[in-house]
């Protein structure tokens, strides 16, 4: 190479140049954008007089897809946890639709995992298919609920290496049998995140507009949530499923805010909440950033101009330390999902 070089030090002198221009044109647009970003753009609307109900990815689902996530919805709410079974059979992309609208919408679902989707066999079909869009066949008619009360939560499940669950005859009853003690930490978390989220809300001006809530919100965040470094960057010490819930899941719900340590999901999830309780209509976007990494953004629009904002600000090496940003500039960070409509958004 060194060779090489010697003898073509023109080729030298183009990749210098070209270095050279390449960063002299990211400092020009990087000086461009600061000079106007995004957030001076879309102005203070003014909010909506109550609180409002996130039904974003619950309305977008089918009748059929609408009684598997009631019946879901009932089991979890209920404390009816394990072997729940639908009324008619899912296919690959109908079930993550379900399981995605459970986990994204308004309730505050931290004590619930929704998984092992299976067939009549009870096999699980996420082993049959590397996707679980591609399974296009009617053929999931049950799944499991794992609830964090259960008594049998940490019950490891036998599943062989086509994925049929050999003891779920055993799981079942450890399943839906609850620990009072947990449950009771459970509601009791339930109500300390619905009174602090509501304080934080009664506690802002009245008169502020949607830009200037949401900058409050996200000075309350900043201040009372820390992003779990530890656990972002690897759950290889979880090993149980009460771990999972205990280290996870409750920072990746609202219920962070009990605790005081958050997921970048869970920041997500709380700034739409705070927004909607605020009477600023909001809900969560999914999809990848970078090469596979799953993240979240909390949307607003403000009157026509689309805005996604970085809850959590972990992004900001990439976003030039922004946190609202357009739409052309998260399709450019981040991939959605592909099986929810967001077309709204990118008009």
């Amino acid at each position: 190479m060194i060779k090489f070089l010697k003898k073509h030090p023109s080729i030298v002198v183009g990749i210098i140049i070209a270095i050279i221009v390449i960063a002299l044109l990211a400092i020009w647009q990087h000086k461009k954008y600061m000079d106007n970003p995004y957030e001076k753009q879309i102005g203070n609307p003014p909010r909506n007089e109550g609180n409002v109900k996130d039904t974003f990815y619950y309305e977008q689902l089918s009748d059929k897809e609408k009684g598997a996530y009631d019946t879901l919805k009932n089991a979890i709410e209920n404390f009816s946890g394990g072997e729940i079974e639908f009324a008619e059979a899912l296919n690959g992309e109908e079930y993550a639709r379900v399981s995605q609208a459970l986990e994204c919408g308004q309730e505050d679902y931290f004590y619930a995992i929704v998984d092992v989707p299976m067939n009549e066999n009870n096999q699980n079909v996420s082993y049959t298919a590397n996707n679980i869009l591609e399974i296009k066949d009617n053929v999931i008619v049950k799944c499991i609920v794992f609830l964090y009360p259960a008594e049998g939560i940490d019950i490891q499940g036998e599943i062989d290496d086509d994925g049929y669950v050999k003891n779920l005859d055993a799981l079942k009853e450890p399943l839906a049998e609850m620990d009072e003690e947990r449950k009771n930490t459970v509601l009791e978390m339930k109500q300390e995140t619905e009174q602090i989220l509501d304080d934080v809300v009664s506690a802002m001006p009245s008169e502020y507009g949607t830009k200037e809530a949401i900058d409050y919100f996200l000075d309350w965040m900043d201040e009372h949530l820390k992003v779990d470094e530890e656990i972002m960057n690897s759950t290889e010490n979880v090993d149980t499923m009460s771990e999972a819930f205990e280290e996870i899941y409750f920072k990746s719900h609202c219920s962070c805010v009990v605790g005081e340590k958050a997921t970048t999901s869970g920041f997500s999830k709380v700034l739409t909440r705070l927004c909607n309780k605020a009477g600023i209509p909001a809900h969560i976007v999914i999809g990848t950033w970078g090469r596979e990494q799953a993240y979240t953004m909390t949307y607003v629009n403000f009157d026509g101009k689309p805005v996604y904002i970085d809850a959590s600000g972990y992004k900001g090496s990439e976003l030039w330390n922004q946190r609202y940003i357009s739409d052309t500039l998260l399709n450019r960070k981040m991939e959605r999902i592909s099986y929810f409509e967001y077309e709204d958004e990118e008009k």
